[in-house]
């Protein structure tokens, strides 16, 4: 399946609500970018007809790549869908923290991910995930050993 194709799933799979918080995130710009042509053409159409769409997009914005506009979109949803879901799935903010505290690792702010890995190691204890408890200990194991 192309890129394109992705997209157009992407966006004719997305709820109401989904689609509601993408443009308030869209709207934060304030210009009517290609990407945002690019949503508003696939929303409007909603098929997968993707020549078509191809010819519309170059109609309306003459001198813009169409795969990096496409590119760009679905990059864009996934990233929207994700801080959406962050808050309501415990799988989500557990690896948020995880991956927060790595970053923490790298800019060397070790007091600050040892308390985010504990956290999302009692976390993972009380969600009963044992896959996201065994990564974190395993994480704070591997930089304790790092950092002696």
């Amino acid at each position: 399946m192309s890129q394109v194709q992705s997209l157009i799933m992407l966006v004719n799979s997305m709820s109401l609500p989904e689609k509601k918080a993408f443009r308030i995130k869209l709207r934060q710009g304030r210009t009517q970018s290609n990407y945002l042509v690019l949503y508003n053409l696939i929303e409007k159409n909603g098929s997968g007809n993707i020549s078509g769409l191809k010819n519309q997009f170059r109609k309306e914005r003459p001198g813009a790549a169409f795969e990096t506009s496409a590119r760009y979109l679905y990059n864009m949803i996934l990233s929207s869908l994700l801080s959406l879901n962050k808050d309501h799935d415990n799988l989500f903010s557990l690896f948020n923290l995880i991956f927060s505290a790595r970053i923490l690792y790298e800019k060397s702010m070790f007091t600050e991910c040892f308390n985010l890995l504990q956290e999302a190691m009692s976390l993972a204890e009380k969600y009963e995930n044992y896959y996201a408890f065994l990564l974190a200990s395993r994480m704070e194991l591997e930089y304790l050993l790092a950092l002696n």
